[in-house]
């Protein structure tokens, strides 16, 4: 029995499954740092199966979670040679490489290597047969000037093909794990309609205050009103618009407008938008959970509102 490509298929989205078990609902979240096709198990139903967690580390909110490197290489993540910080991001990249290894029946550092091939004899041949024309009429002028610079042409004639290696390996396009993945499983590319709203969100004062750092602290913080969130703001409107009442803070954008320079929301005449509330680890705890909330709680009008559901 072959590993076709329903096999293949369903081998990545298991995959897929237990990463995001590892990263998003184990708290706190781990990171396996190893992710690679020996590290990946099948039983004998092509059950993929992820194993060998000696290098895995679990991500500590209050900890800088700086380590050494670790695992595969040929699947390590690039800037983990340099930064030293453990994160998700490590795992998804070298989940990248494993699906373009199951798709392709190889390393990818395979069709690189192939690619920079037949790179190379195209530009060599591009760069000979302009060597060669050159040649040619170099030989035409010789002839007319004379005898005298009949042996520097010559010698330029023997000369071999100039390539750079570098820009034809820089030449090959690089695909990221996530950008993989999205096109083994079909979703759409680069649709830009509808539009989203970006819905950030804050424990109750812990608000971002922007303010130009060239100015003096006290002057800049007069100017700057720090109820003026989107999210603060949301509240306002819920008490002022009736109908805002029966929206979620994500269904808000479809029904409501975010004026930023007014900084607030206005009633939508046209259009629609949808709603993206940032995300936010499950190690997070309180922020976590208000999230949570934010997608069930119907027009809340203060921070206490939000903490009571069907209450």
């Amino acid at each position: 029995m072959g590993f076709d490509w329903i096999k293949r298929v369903r081998f990545i989205k298991r995959t897929t499954t237990a990463i995001a078990y590892m990263h998003h609902d184990c708290i706190p979240a781990i990171v396996h740092r190893d992710i690679s096709s020996n590290n990946i198990l099948l039983d004998s139903e092509y059950e993929a199966r992820v194993s060998d967690f000696g290098t895995a580390r679990i991500l500590k909110p209050d900890s800088s979670n700086w380590t050494s490197l670790a695992g595969t290489y040929g699947y390590v993540a690039p800037e983990l040679a340099y930064t030293m910080k453990v994160t998700e991001k490590g795992d998804i990249y070298s989940f990248g490489v494993v699906i373009f290894e199951v798709l392709m029946g190889g390393h990818p550092s395979e069709l690189i290597t192939l690619i920079s091939q037949i790179l190379l004899q195209s530009s060599s041949a591009n760069v000979t047969q302009s060597s060669g024309k050159d040649g040619q009429a170099k030989k035409r002028r010789g002839r007319k000037k004379g005898r005298k610079n009949k042996d520097q042409y010559s010698d330029k004639e023997d000369e071999g093909p100039i390539t750079d290696e570098v820009d034809t390996y820089l030449d090959c396009r690089y695909v990221s794990g996530s950008e993989s993945s999205w096109r083994v499983l079909n979703f759409p590319i680069q649709f830009r309609n509808p539009s989203v709203e970006r819905l950030p969100f804050h424990l109750k004062g812990e608000q971002y205050i922007y303010y130009n750092g060239k100015k003096d602290l006290k002057v800049a913080m007069k100017k700057v009103d720090p109820n003026a969130t989107k999210f603060l703001c949301w509240f306002e409107a819920n008490t002022k618009y009736p109908k805002a009442r029966d929206l979620t803070y994500v269904d808000f954008p479809k029904d409501f407008i975010w004026c930023k320079k007014k900084k607030e929301w206005w009633e939508r005449q046209r259009g629609s938008k949808i709603g993206g509330v940032y995300y936010v680890s499950p190690a997070c705890g309180e922020r976590y959970y208000l999230r949570i909330l934010l997608n069930i709680v119907k027009g809340p009008q203060s921070y206490g509102d939000i903490l009571t559901f069907n209450g």
